[in-house]
């Protein structure tokens, strides 16, 4: 089953990728920045298939973060509110009022964000892979 691609319009007019697919209840998950491609994924034999069963029981939506994959490349901010912005964003392009939300890794932040300040929209929170403090899952030299 082959997703429908839309786009959702942010806040500050950048444009974002979504695809959707299935039926019953709604589901979105927010895209691990930068790692997102939602036409790409779709190659992937085991997130394709993985997608289509959800799809089965739910309806799923799935989005390219703003820079990356379809969706705008030219991007003036990356920042937690912009990313929660952009979730708001594409759950009013699918005039979704409330939904399950997964974060997968570093998304696992704005998800968390999102569901505090939006608690009415948010019916389940999943957190996949995610972490706090990306330094304590990748911790980088600060020396030259």
């Amino acid at each position: 089953m082959a997703p429908t691609i839309r786009y959702a319009t942010a806040a500050d007019g950048v444009s974002l990728a979504v695809a959707t697919l299935g039926e019953g209840s709604p589901v979105i998950f927010m895209p691990p920045v930068p790692f997102s491609h939602i036409e790409a994924m779709w190659e992937v034999p085991g997130v394709a298939r993985w997608f289509e069963l959800l799809g089965r029981h739910l309806q799923v939506a799935v989005y390219d973060a703003r820079g990356v994959g379809l969706s705008d490349r030219t991007c003036p901010r990356f920042d937690l509110e912009t990313m929660c912005g952009d979730l708001e964003a594409v759950a009013a392009r699918l005039d979704w009022a409330d939904f399950a939300l997964c974060g997968f890794f570093n998304a696992a932040p704005a998800a968390v964000a999102f569901a505090a300040t939006h608690p009415s929209m948010v019916t389940e929170l999943v957190l996949w892979g995610g972490y706090a403090r990306g330094a304590d899952m990748y911790p980088l030299p600060l020396t030259a």
